[in-house]
């Protein structure tokens, strides 16, 4: 999760103080670091589209659309509610995997992340 956090992070500011490099090498233990942590928020979207391979045992197409944010109250810990879309192209009738029909379905999650 943390590597998704960074790849987003990085993407969502481009070039800052702290890049990609700098979080995924460790520093020797004879650096100093002069990094000052700032309450930082960060906004994005993902979306996936689903195709199954082999659609004659079952049939798990359908699209989803996430929204999220990240709060980072201090370096080693994130806030990171979701909410998110789902439609089914299939139901359980059909070789889907959702009961009783194929609308779109709505769900939230709350993820707390400690890095260390």
């Amino acid at each position: 999760m943390a590597t998704l956090l960074q790849v987003l992070e990085h993407g969502s500011r481009g070039k800052s103080q702290e890049t990609m490099q700098d979080r995924l090498i460790p520093m020797p233990a004879f650096t100093k670091s002069h990094y000052k942590h700032q309450c930082k928020k960060t906004l994005g979207v993902l979306a996936y589209q689903f195709d199954t391979i082999k659609k004659d045992q079952e049939n798990l197409d359908g699209h989803e659309i996430d929204a999220f944010a990240v709060w980072s109250p201090n370096k080693n810990i994130n806030v990171i509610p979701l909410v998110g879309l789902y439609k089914p192209k299939k139901d359980i009738n059909h070789l889907g995997s959702q009961v009783s029909d194929n609308k779109t379905n709505s769900y939230a999650q709350l993820i707390l992340q400690y890095v260390y």
